[in-house]
């Protein structure tokens, strides 16, 4: 993607440009994540946008986001930033006109642990048991660092594990 500029310093007004059609996003159970491009950064990253909004959905993403923010941790998704859509000049959402906050995160290029395991199914060669100890090892310590830091993760399943396609380095969401 690309922001026409007059000069090659200059900074887009929009910082994010977010293509919300059905083939840019992963659903999950709670939430819709959208790829976007950060026009700031040149980079990717990920918007996660809950899929049902009510007063207490709102307050908990909000919450989740600030928690999450202050994780670093080589196998924590990271959280950039908590954003208004439609309402905050930084974001442009593409074919979607709905107001909401969403959280700002890293952009994993690459299967749900839960992908994986389906695909390991159909295809019947199931996973490399070194592979099943790389990811259980880097979650495990994802997961021991996030208690250190006085979090508890009360959703650790399939799909919020997610791995790097080029080298399946996994993530807690």
């Amino acid at each position: 993607p690309s922001y026409e500029l007059k000069h090659p310093g200059d900074i887009p007004p929009i910082r994010y440009l977010i293509n919300g059609n059905p083939n840019s996003f992963k659903s999950g159970g709670e939430a819709n994540v959208y790829k976007a491009y950060d026009m700031h950064l040149n980079r990717y990253t990920a918007f996660k946008r809950k899929a049902h909004y009510s007063n207490a959905t709102l307050n908990t993403a909000i919450q989740e986001g600030r928690i999450n923010a202050k994780l670093e941790h080589p196998h924590i998704q990271r959280v950039y930033q908590l954003v208004k859509s439609q309402t905050s000049p930084p974001v442009r959402m593409l074919y979607d006109r709905e107001e909401n906050e969403m959280i700002s995160t890293q952009w994993i290029d690459g299967p749900s642990g839960l992908d994986l395991l389906k695909k390991a199914i159909e295809t019947g060669e199931g996973l490399a048991p070194t592979l099943i100890c790389k990811i259980a090892t880097e979650i495990g310590s994802a997961i021991s660092y996030a208690h250190a830091q006085g979090t508890i993760h009360c959703n650790i399943t399939l799909p919020n594990i997610l791995l790097r396609a080029s080298d399946y380095h996994s993530f807690l969401v």
